[in-house]
This record gives structure tokens, sequence and C-alpha cells, in this order.
């Protein structure tokens, strides 16, 4: 049998308290293992700790193999551009427009792919929160900064290799097709 006893003060002081409260009603039980309620917790939760601890690593990997997967992709896209880009500037094209034109054309993709990913997860988070006792939605402010971080990876990855192919030669650039 567990008790708890909740007081404000030292927790040293309040013991032989307690035991003496315990013996007014049973005499005859023990009291031993006396400690804070966050130390039994703590001590109860470890194996849930450890797992929280294994799932979090787990999605700092996923969220890192998704930022370098949405730059990759992006950077082929916008390096199978480098002849258009080429075109542009021998035409005429500021560097800047080019720039601009390509972080455009690089933005839509990540952009649609995020915001069905929220969806999804908002929907699944109230699914689980719906069906399943003691789970709470995930917090929309920390889907949001994932979604940031993977919308930045795209606008680097759109702008890296964009910033690259303006500072080739035109002429360089029109040849390498």
């Amino acid at each position: 049998m567990a008790f708890a006893v909740r007081a404000d003060g030292d927790l040293a002081a309040l013991i032989p308290a307690a035991r003496a409260a315990v013996k007014t009603v049973d005499p005859a039980q023990a009291i031993y293992d006396v400690q804070p309620i966050e130390v039994t917790l703590s001590e109860r939760t470890i194996g849930l700790q450890y797992v929280a601890a294994i799932m979090g690593g787990f999605g700092l990997l996923a969220l890192v193999l998704a930022v370098v997967a949405v730059y990759s992709l992006m950077a082929f896209i916008i390096t199978q551009g480098t002849h258009e880009i080429g075109v542009r500037i021998a035409l005429g094209a500021h560097c800047r427009d080019v720039l601009r034109l390509t972080v455009g054309q690089s933005l839509p993709i990540p952009a649609t792919g995020v915001a069905l990913g929220l969806l999804v997860s908002v929907a699944l988070g109230r699914f689980l929160e719906a069906a399943l006792f003691g789970v709470i939605a995930s917090d929309i402010r920390l889907s949001l900064g994932f979604a940031a971080i993977l919308v930045l990876a795209a606008l680097s990855a759109g702008y890296l290799p964009a910033r690259r192919a303006t500072a080739i030669d035109p002429i360089a650039a029109l040849r390498a097709e």
C-alpha cells in the first residue's frame, strides 16, 4: 500500500508527523521508503523516458533526412535548368531577377508537401487523441517549426544552385547542354 501526502516545507520535518498519523489509524502498519513524489515518478517512468529519448532521436534523424532530401531534390531540379539560366543571362536578365524566378519556381512543390503534411498531422493527431487514452494532440507550434525548417531548406536549395549558375559565364552554360 502506498500513500501520498501533499505538503509545503521540508520533507524531513514531515516524516514524523506522517508516521504518527498512520500509527493512529493502524499501529502495526510499517512505514518505509519515504521519498518525494518527483523521485517516485522518475523511478516508475524511467522506461518511458528512455523510449521518449529514443523516439526523439529518431524524429531528429527523420527531420535531418527530410531536409537533406528536400535540398537534394530541389538542387537537382535547379541544376538541370543551368542552360535556361545561361540563356536568360545572355539575353540580358539581371542576376537578381534570375534568382527570384528560380527560387519562385523551387517553392511550390515543397510548400504543397508541407501544407499536406500539416493537414495530415493535425488530422492524425486528433484521431489519436480521440482513440487513445492519455494521448495529447501534437503541438501545432512544433509542427509549424518543422514545416518552416523544411521550407527554408527548399528556399536555400533553390537559391544556392541558382546563385552558382548565375556566377558562371553564360557561354559556358550554353555549351554545357
